[in-house]
């Protein structure tokens, strides 16, 4: 009886050891991952996913990156979409679009606190009245500009993807937003050049309005 005592004294510690090893030292999850840092050049972009399939890494706009960080204008823009799809092409196509939703929201934004900003100084100067529709009409040929998946100054950095097992694949798209190339667009647009145009006519206070719009569009797009 001593003996048999002892041995199932000896079996209780031993569980009770194993549960609170087990307890200190739980199991990592299947699918749990670590990020770790995606250079595009030089320039540290984002964390991804340890296990993140690559498919594509634009290493040519990495000083352009780093340029304009350092300026202040700064704007990346994520688009991501899940597929059952075997061809990542489809996969990254929605993403894509995704993105540029997101872009055009975004310019529209900026471009709508231009139009207000312009408003109330039409308001209080000696200005015509058709310099407003004008502006109006920059407004939308800027959000139609972004809104454009073959706009220049909105390109794909950076494509890649999640292949686990028991989830459907997630496809993710980077797109480099360079407003430098929006303003560009703009100030070769019918709609600026007539606002040139009218300002020019309208004298003093019409050559300060168009200094006020230059001035208005240069600050919608730095980074708040």
């Amino acid at each position: 009886m001593k003996v048999a005592g002892l041995l199932v004294l000896v079996s209780v510690v031993f569980l009770c050891s194993c549960s609170l090893t087990n307890q200190s030292h739980p199991e990592t999850p299947a699918f749990s991952v670590t990020l770790v840092p995606l250079y595009v050049g030089d320039f540290k972009l984002v964390m991804i996913p340890s296990d993140a399939i690559i498919d594509l890494k634009d290493d040519s706009v990495g000083q352009r990156l780093s340029q304009l960080a350092e300026e202040g204008r700064l704007f990346i823009f994520y688009g991501e979409s899940s597929s059952p799809t075997p061809l990542p092409e489809e996969g990254y196509r929605a993403a894509r679009a995704e993105a540029f939703v997101k872009i055009s929201q975004f310019v529209e934004l900026r471009v709508q606190s231009v139009e207000w900003k312009l408003s109330a100084a039409i308001s209080t100067v000696s200005l015509p009245s058709n310099l407003m529709t004008m502006t109006e009409s920059l407004v939308k040929r800027a959000i139609q500009i972004s809104s454009n998946t073959q706009f220049s100054g909105a390109r794909d950095i950076v494509r890649y993807r999640l292949d686990r097992p028991g989830e459907l694949d997630r496809y993710v798209v980077i797109v480099l937003f360079d407003p430098e190339t929006l303003m560009a667009s703009l100030k070769m647009s019918e709609e600026y050049l007539h606002i040139k145009e009218s300002s020019e006519a309208a004298g003093t206070n019409g050559r300060i309005f168009f200094e006020e719009l230059n001035r208005a569009l240069e600050e919608a797009f730095k980074s708040l």
